[in-house]
C-alpha cells in the first residue's frame, strides 16, 4: 500500500463548541493524499457523536484518558504512516479547501526538514483575526528567542523520529522544546507566505504565554543550548536595552 504524503493528526477532549469547523477543514480538501488521526482524550461531552459522522474519513481514531496534549500527540505520531506531520488541533481549522493542495508540492522542495506556513489568530469575542508570518530567517536565534506556531509546521518523519517524541515533562511548551532541540540538531526549518491555519487564541498555549509555568519552561529549555551562547545573547540583549533606554531619555 502507498504511503499517504501527510498525516493529520488531531488531539482534543470535549470540543463540542468546536471540533466540526475543525473535521469540516479536513474532509473538505480538494487534495486526498493524506490520512487524519484523530486522538480524544475521553471526551463526555458529545464530542464523539460529532467525530463518529467523519469515521469513514480516518485512517484511526482513539478515545481513551490521556495524560495531556503532548501524550495524545505522540500517540497520534506512534500510528502516522505520512512522509510529513502536522498536529492540528480540535478547534483549529485548515484555513481554506485548497490548503493542502497548496502546501504538499512545497514539503522537502529546497532541501528543508520543516515547512512553516502562516496562521491567522482568531478570537471568539470578536477581535479582528490577525494573520502571522514567522519572517524568513527560522534558525537558531529564532528559537532562542520564541518559536513557530505548531499548527502551521509540517515536519518531517525523520525529523520526529530523530528528536521526537514530545517531551511530556514540558507541560506547556513540549513542541517549542522539541523545536529548539531539532533546530540545535542541525534542521533545516523553511518559511513560505501561504496562510495554512486558523488558530483559535482560547486554546492553552496561546492562553498562558507569559504566565509563570510557562516562563519556567522557557528558562529549561534555553539551558539546552551552549553556555557561551547563553552569556553572549544575556550580554547583547543588555546591551540592546541599555541603548533603548538611553534614547527614550535623551528624547
Amino acid at each position: 500500500m502507498e504511503l499517504p504524503r501527510l498525516s493529520i493528526i488531531t488531539v482534543c477532549r470535549n470540543e463540542t463548541a468546536r471540533i466540526r469547523k475543525t473535521a469540516e477543514s479536513v474532509v473538505g480538501q480538494t487534495c486526498t493524499d493524506f490520512e487524519w488521526i484523530v486522538i480524544d482524550g475521553g471526551s463526555t461531552d458529545g464530542t464523539m457523536e460529532i467525530l463518529n459522522e467523519y469515521r469513514n474519513r480516518m485512517a484511526h481514531i482513539i478515545s481513551e484518558p490521556d495524560s495531556g496534549v503532548y501524550y495524545a500527540m505522540n500517540k497520534g505520531a506512534r500510528l502516522a504512516r505520512g512522509e510529513w506531520l502536522l498536529f492540528l488541533n480540535g478547534g483549529d481549522l485548515l484555513a481554506g479547501v485548497d490548503v493542502l493542495e497548496g502546501i504538499l508540492p512545497l514539503l522537502g522542495e529546497r532541501g528543508e526538514d520543516v515547512l512553516v506556513g502562516e496562521c491567522l489568530c482568531t478570537w471568539p469575542d470578536g477581535r479582528q483575526p490577525r494573520r502571522m508570518s514567522h519572517g524568513a530567517k527560522l534558525d537558531l536565534h529564532h528559537f532562542y528567542r520564541t518559536t513557530i506556531n505548531h499548527q502551521s509546521a509540517f515536519i518531517g518523519r525523520q525529523v520526529f523520529d530523530r528528536f521526537g517524541p514530545y517531551d511530556v515533562s514540558f507541560r506547556l511548551s513540549s513542541d517549542y522544546d522539541f523545536f529548539a532541540r531539532a533546530v540545535l540538531g542541525g534542521v533545516m526549518f523553511r518559511c513560505v507566505p501561504q496562510l495554512v491555519v486558523e488558530y483559535d487564541m482560547t486554546g492553552m498555549t496561546a492562553r498562558l504565554k507569559g504566565e509563570k509555568d510557562m516562563m519556567i519552561e522557557l528558562r529549561r529549555i534555553r539551558k539546552r543550548y551552549p553556555l557561551i551562547y547563553r552569556i553572549r545573547r544575556l550580554f547583547n540583549d543588555s546591551l540592546v536595552a541599555c541603548r533603548s533606554a538611553i534614547v527614550a531619555l535623551k528624547g
